[in-house]
């Protein structure tokens, strides 16, 4: 039955976990098919929108909890009034505690992928004969020589291509720092607070509680 015992750090940890589990493998198979349709940047924002309306209906349906959570024990409320959160609250609750697991994973999700394709073209013929092309120009340069123009562009092109995979995976490892020092404040804050809320519970509003939601919990619009 439902109960005014806010569900501890571990209980919350367990859901999390398991919702990490069997979501983030089905968010791996569809990132890397749109990926590869599409972009990266659209199967991020297709995946993080699909898991914000499976939040939302399961906040909002009569177990007011998500699959995890429903198996760890807790569920979800408003802190005010200890009813069912509205969806202006979901809505708030998941993209505070979900948006640096979006940046987190498709930065995984980034390496993994370019490290696959990074090991099959060093083995190509076409990344074989490029690497020749950059050590001509450099012992060119090295002796004193000039190079042509179309040998200025091609060096040029191979600078740009350069730095755009380096300016990607620098951008992509400072979304995964930052999320990470998030989910350690996140930790910190549930661990010493009282009422064990989040900085995404303060911001939504809403409060952790352990055990089953009663039948008379109405919903608030």
């Amino acid at each position: 039955m439902g109960s005014d015992v806010p569900a501890g750090f571990w209980r919350r940890l367990a859901a999390k976990c398991i919702d990490g589990l069997w979501f983030g493998f089905l968010a791996l198979i569809v990132f890397v098919i749109l990926a590869s349709a599409t972009n990266k940047w659209v199967a991020s924002l297709v995946i993080f929108l699909a898991g914000g309306f499976y939040y939302k209906a399961c906040l909002r349906s009569k177990h007011q909890a998500t699959f995890g959570k429903r198996l760890a024990g807790v569920y979800v409320v408003d802190k005010a009034t200890h009813a069912a959160i509205s969806k202006r609250q979901a809505y708030i609750r998941y993209v505070a505690c979900f948006l640096p697991a979006l940046g987190i994973f498709s930065s995984q999700a980034y390496v993994l992928g370019n490290a696959g394709s990074i090991g099959k073209r060093l083995d190509t013929p076409e990344a074989q004969h490029e690497q020749e092309v950059r050590d001509s120009y450099k012992a060119k340069i090295a002796a004193g020589q000039s190079l042509t123009i179309m040998e200025g562009i091609t060096a040029r092109e191979m600078y740009l291509n350069d730095l755009y995979h380096d300016a990607d995976l620098v951008f992509w490892g400072f979304t995964e720092i930052l999320g990470l020092v998030y989910y350690g404040f996140m930790t910190c804050k549930i661990l010493s607070s009282p009422d064990k809320r989040g900085p995404h519970d303060i911001w939504a509003e809403t409060i952790v509680l352990r055990g089953i939601p009663t039948s008379t919990i109405s919903v608030s619009p």
